[in-house]
């Protein structure tokens, strides 16, 4: 729900970083400034990393479903 939120947060042009951070440090990580659509991508993939459903459905919402599908998976092409 956090990351909801600050998807939202980001989406109105508004400044996202406390929840991002909320999530960040509770990982022992280090908190950011002036975080953008970019960063919480990222918290949202490692976060829910095990999700795949959610994956999918954030890849079609924020439109990078296609691209993201046509890559190879892991570096690995299929010859």
């Amino acid at each position: 729900m956090i990351l909801i939120k600050a998807e939202a947060l980001l989406m109105q042009c508004q400044n996202a970083d406390v929840e991002i951070n909320l999530i960040r440090v509770r990982a022992g990580l280090i908190p950011k400034t002036g975080c953008t659509l970019a960063d919480l991508k990222h918290e949202r993939r490692c976060e829910l990393a095990g999700e795949w459903a959610d994956r999918h459905r954030d890849l079609v919402r924020w439109g990078d479903a296609k691209s993201t599908y046509a890559k190879a998976l892991h570096g690995i092409n299929g010859n």
